[in-house]
């Protein structure tokens, strides 16, 4: 539907009643999972979804403001890591660079306050606020990694998604939290953590989530945040699109 018609819909729903506002909200929704349902289907093919692409959809699917160029202000980001990495991308550099670029300068943290908020789980939000969810933290730093080749890792830890920069398989790196700036961890500290959650899930050997098993747990955390806000119309169209890549 053009701009300009649904703009004038909206105008004489405006002073409609409650059910047609509702209804003409909930159209509005549908429309925009609709509309990016093909770029969904093409993003999560297999057989390895294209993760970038696929989080960029579900914002824009949901109308999502914020940075509406995720990918270029990814670039940026990962232009100023770079600038700050020794030539041989050393491991001892490299998360130190991330620190210093994703958290102490554009301030990148945890959402502490509003936790569970949908904002959180959608990449143009996290980019534009700086707030954000360990596993939409965690995947900004796998992002910014992946354009300089840096061994940066998302781990599908229970309750707390964490990071490891290294080989995660050989377990030759360092284990760090998103959620906390960043902030290295030591195993005992990220087993503490996680047990917190699961007391019996075994840190090693520290498989990386691969990029299905990401969008998976994506999905389910905002399905969660959109069933807290009781929104109904996310939680359908997302359920569809929750199949669609598992199918």
């Amino acid at each position: 539907m053009p701009a300009a018609e649904r703009e004038r819909i909206e105008q004489r729903a405006a002073g409609a009643g409650t059910d047609v506002r509702v209804a003409l909200r909930r159209a509005r929704i549908r429309a925009g999972y609709l509309r990016e349902q093909r770029r969904w289907e093409l993003a999560v093919a297999r057989p390895r979804p294209r993760l970038e692409d696929a989080l960029i959809v579900l914002g824009e699917a949901a109308g999502m403001q914020g940075v509406q160029d995720v990918s270029a202000r990814l670039d940026a980001l990962a232009a100023e890591v770079g600038e700050r990495l020794s030539g041989d991308r050393a491991f001892d550099t490299g998360l130190a660079a991330i620190v210093e670029v994703l958290h102490v300068k554009h301030k990148l943290r945890g959402s502490e306050a509003n936790y569970h908020h949908p904002s959180n789980s959608y990449l143009q939000c996290v980019l534009d606020t700086g707030l954000g969810i360990p596993i939409s933290l965690c995947v900004v730093a796998v992002l910014v990694g992946q354009r300089l080749g840096l061994p940066v890792h998302g781990m599908s830890t229970p309750g707390h998604f964490l990071g490891f920069y290294g080989d995660a398989e050989l377990g030759i790196g360092t284990w760090f939290d998103p959620f906390r700036g960043f902030a290295r961890i030591s195993q005992s500290q990220a087993t503490a953590l996680v047990a917190q959650f699961d007391e019996g899930f075994q840190l090693t050997p520290a498989r990386p989530a691969d990029e299905r098993q990401i969008l998976e747990r994506w999905l389910n955390n905002l399905m969660s945040a959109w069933s807290e806000q009781a929104e109904r119309e996310h939680l359908r169209n997302l359920a569809l699109y929750s199949a669609i890549l598992v199918r």
